[in-house]
């Protein structure tokens, strides 16, 4: 059954919604550092002004903000030796809010592309190994140029997509004389490509990163190098508590010598070792967290600067060693087990052969997509006559087009003792050597997972708001579900929701009713005038119970899904913030440059939003920092006008400075709003 809803936004009690001054980060650039270092990284987005702090996941890595106006944030990012290579979570804070995005911890040595590169000619000349940090804006191609000698062979990878970017980009190898050598655009699931090329002769070459669908925030990390290269890993799971087999694939393998997992959670020992697959034995402690971690491997010289996905695991893990599973020939397997394999062979399918007892549950899910394989899998279960009982392929059943699952599960309650068959194929009937898959079979209990859409929210003193919740129903679950915050400041206030048993239907933009996979709730939460102001952390909670059962969980974070980045599931540090913010009663747009001829005069241009009783106030606009070298005809803005200018006009010996605007309420003299500095530039006269 489901339930149409209608989605709510905040109420305020100013009369008129106040619009979210909370941080947001749509580009980072460079958006990764190399171990050891200290660089300048810029954060651009909206509201970035008067940040407070730059955190990182983990350890090793240190954010100082050095600078930040309204859509740019300058921040000195230290990382040291020893800080794990890979993606992590970055959470940048200012007195409005939060913002949660993603930065890349690399191995080897980095640089900045140098414009213009628009041509081979001017292609910036780079040594290998190295990581390129580049911006593609529209219709824009960067070049590189790289010397090698006879029959080198080096990997080409652009990392954007997967660490959020905006940029679909195309990579292409050119020769001295601009001829296409090779070309990708797809090898990664989020449409990063990547290149493995032997040159036959010694010379310069070039490297061209491009794309049709650049803008100013379509930054990009290129990796050239002859390193360690991972492309799969086999199982794609490793049991904690147990010695695992691990089969491992890519390029330049051949001088490998250490395998690890995590921040040195784990340890390997290399088996065997060819140019483009290593064998290990791993012994995986029992205190390792379940979940993902990243798997490293380094060579005397160099450590893979691209780590692969690896899950720990509480159940039993084996690898298919016989391909094609045919149905006459299917694996038996014991659950709860994890399988992993690989679906080489166009339209074949790998079955497995399992026993259930009548009324029992079990859990079923392939992860294939999640640790970025091509493979688009579908399941099928039979009965022991070939009777086709349940099949997924689109994840969760949810055809909600601002959800992103990636791969398919669901459970089913057998009827009556027996053997089963469960078939795994590729949705397109595809094969390829890289198609590794994770089946998980395991009985299991009705249950439900709660999950938080807008982990990171603002609220002012006074106002109504709501936070996106979403509960999902696994195993059978069809009880009620009770949803509940919990650490609450003083001043702020909710209730408990239950939540019925049914579907949400939500429309898109188009009017057309999609089917979401479980119910979509709106916690109230309401502020009170007198709310303490400043960051508070909540626990979001539910409780329901099934046939005798009591379940209770705590809410995962997940991303918030901006269309801008590729980030899905549950964020890194499981936080959820609420930030009580003071009410602005002005708010002012403010470029964050304007360029001013010495001897001369400029306009700067300002866009003025009013709230509450602002609206009716006159208000005189000005620079309280303004350098004895350069003058200014303050403004005043009468009541309701939004738009204003101010005239500067500079002697000859002005020099470059920043300032703040401020706006005082002539009536009280009281200052309402003052914006972060911009820089007033200062040329020289023509």
């Amino acid at each position: 059954m489901s339930v149409a809803i209608t989605l709510s936004f905040s109420c305020s009690l100013f009369g008129q919604d106040v619009p979210s001054l909370a941080p947001v980060v749509t580009s980072v650039f460079p958006h990764g550092a190399q171990q050891g270092s200290i660089s300048e990284v810029a954060f651009i987005g909206q509201n970035l002004g008067k940040a407070i702090s730059l955190q990182f996941v983990g350890s090793g890595v240190r954010g100082e903000i050095l600078s930040s106006s309204t859509r740019k944030l300058l921040a000195r990012i230290t990382v040291s030796a020893s800080a794990e290579v890979g993606r992590r979570d970055f959470r940048l804070r200012t007195n409005y809010g939060s913002s949660v995005g993603v930065f890349d911890i690399g191995s080897l040595p980095e640089t900045r592309e140098v414009e213009p590169n628009d041509s081979p000619r001017d292609a910036l000349a780079v040594s290998s190994p190295v990581v390129v940090n580049g911006v593609v804006d529209t219709e824009d191609f960067d070049h590189f140029r790289i010397r090698v000698a006879e029959d080198e062979a080096l990997f080409f990878d652009v990392n954007a997509a997967r660490n959020g970017s905006k940029l679909d980009a195309d990579l292409a190898l050119l020769d001295g004389q601009g001829r296409e050598l090779a070309w990708s655009d797809d090898d990664y699931i989020y449409g990063d490509p990547h290149i493995e090329y032997r040159f036959e002769k010694s010379g310069t070459y070039v490297v061209r990163v491009g794309s049709l669908t650049g803008s100013p925030t379509s930054d990009y990390r290129l990796v050239i190098g002859r390193v360690p290269y991972v492309n799969l890993a086999l199982p794609a799971g490793l049991r904690r508590g147990s010695t695992n087999d691990l089969l491992i694939r890519g390029s330049f393998l051949e001088d490998a010598s250490r395998v690890w997992l995590g921040d040195h959670l784990a340890h390997g020992r290399i088996l065997g070792r060819s140019s483009d697959a290593i064998r290990v034995r791993m012994k995986v402690p029992e205190h390792v967290p379940l979940g993902q971690h990243w798997l490293h491997l380094s060579s005397p010289r160099f450590e893979t600067p691209l780590p692969m996905p690896l899950v720990v695991s509480d159940v039993p893990e084996t690898s298919v060693l016989v391909e094609p599973l045919i149905r006459q020939r299917a694996m038996k397997i014991e659950a709860p087990v994890a399988v992993n394999g690989i679906l080489v062979t166009p339209r074949a399918s790998h079955y497995f052969r399992f026993k259930a007892a009548a009324q029992q549950r079990f859990q079923f899910q392939v992860d294939s997509m999640e640790f970025g394989y091509h493979l688009d899998p579908a399941i099928t279960l039979f009965d022991d006559t070939g009777r086709k009982l349940d099949f997924a392929d689109d994840p969760g059943r949810d055809d909600r087009t601002d959800e992103t699952e990636l791969d398919p599960h669901f459970s089913y309650r057998f009827e009556k003792d027996g053997e089963y068959l469960l078939a795994i194929r590729d949705s397109m009937y595809r094969g390829d050597a890289r198609f590794v898959y994770r089946l998980t079979i395991r009985p299991a209990h009705p249950d439900f997972i709660l999950e938080v859409r807008e982990p990171l929210k603002t609220a002012y003193p006074g106002e109504e708001t709501s936070m996106l919740l979403r509960v999902r129903r696994t195993a059978g679950w069809d009880t009620p579900v009770e949803v509940w915050a919990e650490g609450l400041p003083v001043g702020v206030s909710s209730e408990r929701l239950l939540v019925e048993a049914k579907n949400s239907i939500v429309k898109d933009t188009c009017g057309v009713d999609h089917v979401v996979d479980g119910s979509i709730v709106m916690l109230p939460i309401r502020i009170r005038p007198d709310a303490t102001l400043g960051l508070h952390c909540l626990t979001i909670k539910a409780r329901g119970a099934m046939e005798g059962r009591t379940v209770e969980h705590d809410a995962l974070a997940f991303y918030e899904q901006p269309a801008s980045n590729n980030l899905y599931g549950p964020m890194q540090q499981q936080r959820v913030a609420l930030t009580i913010a003071p009410p602005p009663s002005v708010i002012l747009d403010v470029p964050d440059e304007l360029t001013l001829e010495a001897g001369k005069s400029a306009q700067l241009k300002l866009l003025v939003s009013r709230f509450r009783d602002a609206k009716e106030l006159t208000l005189l606009l000005s620079a309280p920092e303004l350098p004895g070298a350069v003058a200014l005809e303050t403004a005043e803005l009468k009541p309701k006008m939004r738009e204003a200018a101010l005239r500067f006009i500079a002697s000859p010996d002005a020099k470059t400075s920043k300032l703040p605007i401020r706006i005082t309420a002539i009536s009280s003299g009281k200052v309402v709003a003052e914006s972060p500095p911009f820089v007033l530039k200062v040329v020289a006269g023509k």
